[in-house]
């Protein structure tokens, strides 16, 4: 389904940190579903489902519903995730955290 946003990806999506994931306990709700990265800017969906705001954006460009339940969605329906954001931002700034994938400076155009 994503391939095309996960070729896209700059941290090489899941491949680059399945291992890396598990060895430093990345909680696996702190990545988007589309890109595999490590979300910057997650928001929630009305069902509940997280994206990181940049690659839902670029979804919705193309499709009129949501890339995991295939419901109608749209930006407007789409509300920021703060206490998930904080969360990652801790998990980020932890000693233990060595070179893992995490997306900088992805402008929110993606070729799809």
């Amino acid at each position: 389904i994503f391939s095309s946003f996960v070729s896209a990806t700059p941290c090489g999506g899941m491949a680059d940190i399945s291992g890396a994931a598990e060895a430093r306990e990345l909680p696996h709700e702190f990545l988007c579903p589309i890109s595999l990265c490590i979300m910057e800017d997650p928001v929630r969906d009305p069902l509940g489902h997280t994206f990181d705001r940049a690659f839902i954006a670029a979804w919705l460009q193309q499709k009129d519903s949501c890339p995991l339940g295939r419901e109608p969605l749209n930006m407007g329906a789409l509300r920021s995730d703060a206490e998930l954001q904080r969360r990652i931002l801790q998990w980020k700034a932890a000693p233990h955290l060595l070179d893992l994938p995490i997306r900088r400076n992805y402008a929110a155009s993606v070729d799809v």
